[in-house]
């Protein structure tokens, strides 16, 4: 029985993988395999209305400078969050790592909850900086 059990959930597994797979959005294992944006694909992006920004930095940081619009949502209160937030928006994350370590986390626990679209930004906050795009304090 209990084998039985493990076939079934390994069979529904693969079936969900390969739902993914047709659907276009590919298999996220880990916030490394969490596609990264292009400060410009991100500006676009916004300033078209099609996703929202996520700062994924302290309520300090955030509240010192932001990209404008962006909401905040630091990585430790994300999760209980979560439920708050539309799926079916796509969500674009920064932080501050140019690494974007913070912010493909974030991402990623997004796509993990079944949010259609979440990407960080490469180069994070600096590289928003660094193009000249609007913040506010």
């Amino acid at each position: 029985m209990l084998i039985l059990a493990f076939a079934l959930i390994g069979v529904g597994v693969l079936v969900y993988q390969g739902a993914r797979a047709l659907s276009g959005n590919p298999i996220i294992k880990s916030q490394d395999d969490v596609p990264r944006l292009s400060v410009q694909e991100a500006y676009q992006a916004v300033r078209n209305g099609e996703a929202v920004l996520v700062d994924t930095r302290s309520a300090e940081q955030y509240e010192a400078q932001h990209a404008i619009g962006a909401i905040n949502l630091p990585l430790d209160i994300l999760e209980n969050q979560l439920a708050s937030l539309d799926p079916d928006q796509w969500y674009i994350t920064y932080c501050t790592w140019p690494d974007e370590n913070t912010s493909a986390r974030a991402a990623f626990l997004m796509l993990q909850a079944n949010f259609s679209k979440a990407n960080p930004i490469k180069g994070g906050f600096e590289a928003w900086l660094n193009a000249g795009y609007p913040t506010e304090p």
